[in-house]
């Protein structure tokens, strides 16, 4: 993926469920009733559909940095323990592995 496309997001996000919206309210994981969630489980529980994640998360960077919304790329991918590890560490080894500089102890 050479750029970040908005609309192949927003489908990517669509076709695999992510967001859900309903009328009468549903009860969360956390116990708590919404009309509405978001749930990335199913992405990040596929290695396809985490490698196509990655690789939205660096071009959308990338992208940033070209166009001056970030001053600079990032050295590192990080992810909260609260479910985001998985694809943070994948997006960190798509990262690493494209660098030209990669090699031993270079995106320690």
């Amino acid at each position: 993926m050479a750029n970040f496309s908005a609309h192949e997001f927003n489908q990517f996000i669509i076709n695999n469920q992510i967001v859900g919206f309903f009328e009468k309210a549903i009860t969360l994981k956390s116990g708590r009733l919404s009309n509405w969630y978001v749930n990335w489980r199913t992405v990040t529980e596929d290695v396809y559909l985490s490698d196509c994640l990655a690789d939205y998360i660096i071009a959308f960077v990338k992208d940033c940095v070209k166009n001056g919304i970030l001053s600079a790329a990032p050295d590192c991918y990080y992810g909260v323990p609260e479910g985001a590890s998985k694809i943070a560490l994948l997006t960190q080894y798509k990262f690493a592995k494209s660098a030209t500089d990669f090699g031993q102890g270079s995106h320690v």
